[in-house]
């Protein structure tokens, strides 16, 4: 554990949240580092009623600094700016934040981290010193992890040969995975029916959760489903979800909305797959070009690279244990919790 402070973590409990499993994962990881106690709806203790210098002075700790957490920003566009209005611009104590979901509202949540003068601001998106400059703090990029406890022993037996779990598409965002998933299936609507006669020979694992676009293309989704239920969306357990990532040769990810590498890629390496994503600049920032497999943005090459991919065994063994060596060492949440911890413990020093 980092030197010892102590932080009042404010955020919801995020035990039964589903889906966004990262959150916890890097709270559990960040309570390793320093000691948290966490507070908000759903926790032990919490009373919405109580303003933060009330629940201060009432707490059995003494606190050295206040952490936002991902959830305590909302992303609703009418409404509370935070989960619940604790009159934080009256405390005394630093505040730090970590910005969540940066492409909902950013305007909005800057604007508010201003007024209760946020000293750090931490995010997964690549651009987070200037979010951190446009309001008088500290911004610093942790980029997004993985779970080590989750990761499976690396196999030489891998049979699926593309992997894919997720949203078809945020509500913000790139249209990769839609096309990638139209490229390879005959699909009936967001649901695909069967592989295309170019790809018939792969294995491939698709398991896209469906854009809920209107009640009626919901409705035929879950009717389509009953005729072609082999690539139909079915929730996997994270340990599930994990274990597959262990069978996969390639794993499909994408940017996520606003410019995000997401938590896939580095799961993926984790696990030992490679990744197979467009084209884009972005990922010069956390990793090695040489690690990844890309294709072009309009989709012109992806069969081809996506072939003879597969068809390089040697190389794509050597990049998966390339990969798999770096990710193991640098991209775990503990390895992020650890880089912000002493972030904090450093401004800590230095200001107080």
């Amino acid at each position: 554990m980092t030197e010892s402070v102590t932080g009042l973590y404010l955020s919801r409990e995020m035990g039964q949240y589903r889906a966004a499993y990262y959150q916890k994962e890097f709270m559990d990881a960040l309570a390793g580092k320093v000691d948290l106690e966490f507070y908000g709806p759903g926790f032990p203790g919490f009373d919405e009623t109580k303003p933060i210098d009330r629940v201060l002075r009432e707490s059995r700790v003494a606190f050295d600094f206040i952490i936002l957490g991902h959830s305590w920003l909302t992303e609703f566009a009418e409404g509370p700016t935070t989960l619940v209005d604790l009159k934080l611009e009256s405390v005394s104590l630093p505040i730090f934040a970590i910005l969540n979901k940066e492409y909902n509202h950013l305007e909005r949540k800057l604007r508010y981290l201003e007024t209760i003068n946020c000293a750090l601001l931490f995010s997964h998106h690549g651009d987070a010193l200037e979010f951190g400059n446009r309001i008088g703090a500290e911004g610093y990029f942790v980029p997004f992890g993985y779970p080590e406890k989750l990761i499976n022993r690396a196999g030489a037996c891998r049979p699926t040969d593309l992997f894919f779990s997720g949203l078809l598409k945020n509500k913000v965002g790139e249209d990769t995975r839609l096309s990638v998933m139209r490229s390879i299936f005959y699909c009936l609507g967001d649901l695909p029916v069967a592989k295309r006669k170019e790809f018939r020979d792969l294995q491939i694992f698709w398991n896209g959760i469906p854009r809920q676009t209107t009640s009626l293309s919901s409705f035929r989704y879950r009717l389509s489903r009953l005729g072609f239920p082999q690539y139909a969306y079915h929730h996997l357990s994270r340990a599930n979800y994990f274990s597959k990532l262990g069978e996969a040769k390639l794993v499909l990810a994408s940017i996520s909305p606003g410019g995000l590498i997401g938590p896939r890629v580095f799961e993926a390496m984790a696990s030992g797959a490679v990744v197979f994503c467009e084209e884009s600049d972005l990922y010069d920032k956390v990793l090695p070009n040489n690690l990844l497999i890309t294709f072009q943005p309009d989709m012109s090459d992806f069969e081809t690279k996506l072939k003879s991919a597969l068809a390089d065994k040697e190389r794509l063994t050597e990049r998966s244990e390339q990969g798999r060596t770096l990710a193991l060492s640098e991209f775990s949440w503990s390895s992020r919790a650890e880089e912000m911890a002493k972030r904090i413990v450093d401004w800590l020093r230095r200001e107080i």
